[in-house]
């Protein structure tokens, strides 16, 4: 049921307030909300109420809300007018930033998160062995934890995720498949500070260009744990950012290394 300013009933008899956004601001809104997605084509708000009175009184303030984040996106807008080409020097830019946000990752993780991910995976399977819950795990833990390095453990499930994400990728690459990329491509264009028309060809030229930095770098991370010295190249940020955050997150984006993985029997 349908009554007017935007109000309608969900399925469990709850009122919401719902509002479709504009073609234009619908990936605009999706960084303003921040939720992952590419493109958000409705703003929903649940009043939490069945009564159809008390929803008509709380939805001018959910709309006020709503105005609050198409002001935003509109800002955004301005602040990023839509693109349709880029120039060679910027694809190559953004798909070198890629190969060493990969390899900076790997390293962060050797260096400096293995310990803590020992720790963590040490103390679930403790948990689970207290409670008598039964559980399988790609690679059984090391009767002693090294002091430095990684573990028995973490070496096996990176490899294996390695032999896994490497042969997809140079598929992908073969057939062009950028799609593969997509989620470190938004993220890439975000930090790039760039609003690029999916729709255009300088999309699908920049998406080849990470798709194929993206296998150089799990290439590169195949000899490095082969023993091969691999450095990481430096991660020249963007001049200009709409959000900061931290230099190493897409590296978790394509290839994210010993993430533990429990599966209860």
């Amino acid at each position: 049921m349908y009554i007017g300013m935007g109000l309608r009933k969900n399925r469990h008899g709850v009122w919401i307030v719902r509002c479709k956004v504009p073609k234009p601001l619908e990936e605009p809104v999706a960084r303003v909300l921040d939720n992952g997605k590419e493109r958000q084509t409705y703003l929903q708000k649940s009043t939490g109420t069945k009564d159809q009175r008390e929803a008509k009184r709380i939805a001018p303030t959910v709309l006020v809300d709503f105005r609050k984040t198409l002001d935003e996106a509109e800002a955004l807008l301005e602040e990023r007018p839509l693109r349709t080409s880029l120039a060679q020097s910027e694809i190559d830019r953004i798909a070198e930033f890629h190969y060493a946000s990969v390899l900076a990752g790997d390293e962060e993780y050797t260096v400096e998160g293995a310990q803590a991910d020992e720790d963590f995976v040490r103390s679930i399977a403790d948990q689970l062995s207290q409670t008598g819950i039964e559980y399988d795990m790609p690679a059984p833990l090391d009767a002693q934890k090294p002091l430095y390095g990684l573990t028995n453990r973490q070496v096996t499930k990176r490899n294996l995720e390695l032999a896994w994400w490497l042969p997809t990728m140079r598929e992908a690459l073969a057939r062009g498949n950028i799609s593969v990329v997509s989620e470190a491509m938004t993220e890439l264009l975000d930090r790039f500070h760039l609003n690029l028309d999916r729709n255009s060809a300088a999309y699908r030229q920049l998406g080849l260009a990470v798709l194929r930095a993206n296998v150089r770098a799990l290439e590169a991370l195949e000899r490095r744990y082969s023993g091969e010295p691999i450095d990481t190249p430096p991660l020249v940020e963007p001049k200009e950012t709409l959000r900061l955050g931290g230099t190493l997150t897409l590296a978790a984006t394509v290839f994210r290394p010993n993430i533990a993985v429990f599966a209860p029997q």
